[in-house]
């Protein structure tokens, strides 16, 4: 009714709209669903660019909260092994 008279308007989309029912987004091959180690199957939007050369990919899903502060702390930042383990042990970490 708002665009026959001139006014811009659109469908306003939940978001099982657009996942299931948009044909621009399903043509496109946006979505892509991986396995979350806790969620579980879970959506994700794929890349909005594809490159011919490297198109790239999503290949894991969301990292965990903490999944990689060992490796930061000890390798980027170089605190001994010992060290982290202890602050682990104490709650600071992990």
């Amino acid at each position: 009714e708002l665009t026959t008279r001139g006014v811009a308007a659109s469908q306003v989309q939940h978001a099982d709209d657009l996942l299931r029912d948009d044909t621009q987004l399903r043509a496109r091959d946006h979505w892509v669903t991986l396995e979350h180690p806790v969620m579980g199957a879970s959506v994700y939007d794929r890349t909005p660019y594809r490159l011919s050369a490297t198109p790239g990919s999503l290949r894991t899903p969301a990292p965990l909260l903490g999944a990689d502060s060992q490796a930061v702390c000890t390798q980027l930042l170089g605190l001994p092994e010992h060290t982290y383990e202890e602050l682990e042990q104490q709650g600071v970490v992990g």
